[in-house]
């Protein structure tokens, strides 16, 4: 049914995403980070920065034949960064149905028992744990997380 498998791991400091094709080949592979402005609409500009960085990247696929795995908000966060992290995640989706992209958000206890056998992990184990499952090694953990949604996302949806 879907010929393309995205990863999206959301954040100002560094959006990470990772789209397979059919034989689990990366063909996109990014890190878009956002700097914090001066402007009282600093959350605003972030997130259209942002936005507009996904439509040039996604815009080369077939909508029809992609599907989207975005990590949820973490529901342990606490402080202003939660409130950001969840309008950042709730405008992602917002987009992606506005694009007719197929999604589906994954809570982080997902993401990790699917990476490394359990639901609690350091954020850095997730590099290691990528690496020995996959066996590819990224420099980010954000990338890295976004590499365990495209899997994830490829081995779900490839099994309906």
């Amino acid at each position: 049914m879907f010929d393309f498998f995205c990863g999206i791991d959301p954040s100002f400091k560094g959006l990470g995403l990772i789209l397979l094709d059919n034989n689990i080949d990366i063909i996109e592979n990014h890190l878009i980070t956002t700097k914090p402005t001066k402007s009282e609409y600093d959350i605003e500009f972030r997130v259209k920065d942002i936005l507009c960085h996904l439509t040039v990247i996604l815009s080369k696929y077939n909508r029809h034949n992609l599907i989207i795995y975005i990590e949820g908000v973490s529901f342990n966060s606490k402080g202003q960064s939660t409130v950001q992290q969840a309008v950042l995640n709730y405008s992602i989706k917002m987009w992606l149905m506005d694009n007719n992209i197929t999604y589906k958000s994954i809570p982080p206890t997902s993401l990790k028992k699917f990476v490394t056998g359990t639901g609690k992990c350091q954020k850095d184990l997730i590099l290691l744990k990528i690496y020995k499952k996959f066996g590819i090694e990224f420099d980010n953990n954000n990338i890295a997380d976004a590499y365990g949604l495209a899997r994830m996302c490829y081995e779900s949806e490839r099994n309906n």
